[in-house]
């Protein structure tokens, strides 16, 4: 949509006008890494905005699941509440989880291999709702949230977006404009489960997945 990408370049000068404030704030959060890193996620934001360590891959990447159709944030960020705080710190959390390996798989005695500093992402967009871009605070907030996996990129291995629904195509147009280096070691995929699922167990071991993305695991996220 037209308007979709005139809004993307109205808020490109706003949030470039104020990149070094982005990215000193990331850098503030590196020097306290331990406190952020021990923080417990409120249980309202987890069940609000769910990711999770799904498993690894063959080459033993840990595989991290963003439900991000879920993620309903224009409601949180147009509140501009204490859930506002907690789901910025908590995605704060996740970017420092990446950068410093904590997902890394641990291996015993009795294994073998390499344990990777790589990470992998399975963004699914399953239920992803157009309101969430009609908002120019809750843009604006998105934005800046992708400014911040910059410190993790070195890490990303590849990943795949699922469930891409004509709706949430108009997600991807602006997760192309700011997350450009990830897009390009991203697969995206549309709705049919037959044609992403045997090109996530190619990478994926399928005891290292739940039922809906194809797997067999039975672990509680």
């Amino acid at each position: 949509m037209l308007w979709i990408h005139l809004v993307i370049f109205a808020l490109l000068t706003i949030v470039s006008a104020s990149h070094d404030s982005i990215v000193d704030g990331t850098q503030n959060v590196t020097k306290h890494s331990n406190d952020i890193l021990n923080w417990e996620v409120p249980e309202n934001i987890k069940s609000k905005f769910p990711f999770y360590i799904t498993g690894y891959d063959f080459e033993n990447r840990p595989v991290i699941v963003f439900e991000w159709g879920k993620w309903y944030t224009r409601s949180v960020v147009e509140k501009n509440g204490q859930e506002l705080v907690d789901l910025k710190k908590m995605q704060d959390l996740v970017v420092e989880r990446l950068r410093t390996s904590f997902y890394r798989r641990p291996l015993n005695d009795t294994e073998s291999g390499l344990v990777d500093d790589e990470f992998v992402l399975l963004v699914d967009m399953k239920a992803y709702n157009l309101l969430q871009l009609t908002s120019l605070q809750n843009l604006k907030y998105l934005m800046e949230y992708f400014a911040k996996f910059d410190k993790c990129y070195e890490k990303f291995a590849y990943g795949f977006m699922i469930n891409v629904s004509a709706v949430a195509k108009q997600f991807v147009g602006l997760y192309t404009a700011f997350m450009a280096k990830y897009i390009v070691r991203t697969e995206v995929f549309g709705t049919d489960s037959k044609v992403w699922i045997p090109q996530l167990l190619r990478k994926i071991p399928p005891d290292q997945l739940p039922p809906k993305y194809g797997g067999t695991s039975t672990l509680k996220q």
